[in-house]
């Protein structure tokens, strides 16, 4: 089994002792100094710098600027040449991380960086690296405070203004095609009530569908939406990510029930509305290594296995015994590949039989534990 810092904050990837983490670290380190090199001045002309250096690289032109963006990057955010230099980074998420960062002002805040720096770094001894998509809603969440147009817009209609759209394809003779377009949110919304009729009536989902239409049925649909009650002004996390300023009021009057997520367990297998929220909340994704399917994606696992012939013998279906994991890596525990532990603050450990490594995941999401280290930290970024 390879051994690491145990105590204090690391990605498991910069474990020296593992041969291949070395070897991973020592190519990403080289993307790091090939950026670094290949990084013009604001100035230099695009078409010039890119032919040369794709004709130098034997790369694409796409490739070599994708290196001059990350070496923009590194020249505005000296801290986040610092997390790169560490070999912990791979080329795809120095990639993602400049393409979310490029286009962010010039004038933002010191703070800013300091939070991008923050989002991106490891929180526990031996952890797993965040996926790519769980890296971008960070660093957008981040964005979105300090510099909102630097986001990108959404898709909106030309006639409405809004990034809801139906298309409709009726040229078939004997069917017509709809292409529905939500946002997430009202998404999740509409494929929650069209299921829950589809279960409960035994039925197609287009049939579900017809059936809402012509006001045969009615469907109860439950969308968790997590806020801070500290900061009035606080967005919404609600289907895996964060709701706009715009959206956010929108969606505070249509709550109608409150309550405060936080440990909770129930009798028998299945968890109650209020444990589940309170996992979701906590796990904001997968909980497997590098998994990024949002938590609303995912199935609920006892981390301890339930007994169904001896309830009390078994793991409790409680928040402190349950995890989000994806239909794939609820399979992969379930046959054995892994082992797995969840600790008190919500932080895992992952064992694999296969090789014996471990590495630990944090929780993504909104209700994820606070410490009293990282609330003093804050206080000191904000002060």
């Amino acid at each position: 089994m390879f051994e690491h810092s145990t105590t204090t904050p690391c990605w498991r990837i910069t474990d020296p002792n593992d041969p291949l983490s070395a070897a991973a670290c020592e190519v990403n380190r080289g993307h790091v100094n090939l950026a670094v090199a290949c990084t013009p001045e604001m100035n230099d002309c695009v078409i010039d710098v890119s032919t040369r250096l794709a004709v130098r690289l034997g790369l694409t032109e796409y490739r070599a600027l994708t290196l001059v963006e990350i070496g923009h990057m590194f020249r505005r955010f000296p801290s986040i040449l610092e997390l790169a230099r560490t070999g912990a980074y791979s080329l795809d998420l120095l990639r993602c991380m400049a393409e979310c960062l490029s286009p962010v002002k010039e004038d933002v805040p010191e703070i800013f960086e300091e939070k991008i720096f923050k989002a991106i770094s490891p929180t526990v001894p031996n952890q797993a690296m965040l996926a790519r998509a769980t890296i971008r809603s960070r660093i957008e969440q981040v964005i979105r405070k300090h510099d909102p147009q630097a986001l990108p817009e959404e898709p909106k209609d030309a006639d409405t203004g809004s990034s809801a759209r139906l298309d409709i394809d009726d040229r078939p003779d004997t069917t017509t095609v709809f292409f529905l377009t939500l946002p997430k949110l009202e998404g999740l919304e509409m494929l929650k009530a069209v299921n829950s009729v589809a279960k409960s009536n035994s039925c197609s989902r287009a049939e579900a569908l017809m059936q809402l239409v012509r006001r045969q049925t009615t469907a109860e649909v439950t969308l968790n939406l997590y806020r801070s009650v500290d900061e009035p002004d606080s967005q919404i996390w609600a289907a895996g990510g964060w709701l706009s300023s715009l959206a956010t009021p929108e969606w505070m009057k249509r709550v109608t029930h409150v309550q405060i997520p936080g440990a909770a367990s129930n009798e028998g297998y299945s968890p109650t509305p209020l444990v589940r929220a309170g996992v979701e909340g906590r796990d904001g994704t997968c909980r497997f290594p590098g998994c990024s399917v949002p938590a609303h994606k995912c199935q609920l696992d006892h981390v301890q296995r339930y007994d169904h012939e001896n309830p009390q013998a078994g793991g409790p279906t409680a928040t402190s015994n349950l995890h989000c994991l994806c239909a794939k890596h609820h399979n992969a525990k379930t046959t054995g590949s892994w082992d797995v532990t969840i600790h008190p603050n919500g932080n895992e450990t992952w064992t694999s039989h296969g090789d014996g490594h471990t590495v630990m995941t944090a929780p993504n999401g909104p209700l994820g534990r606070e410490t009293f280290a990282q609330r003093a930290a804050n206080r000191r970024r904000v002060a």
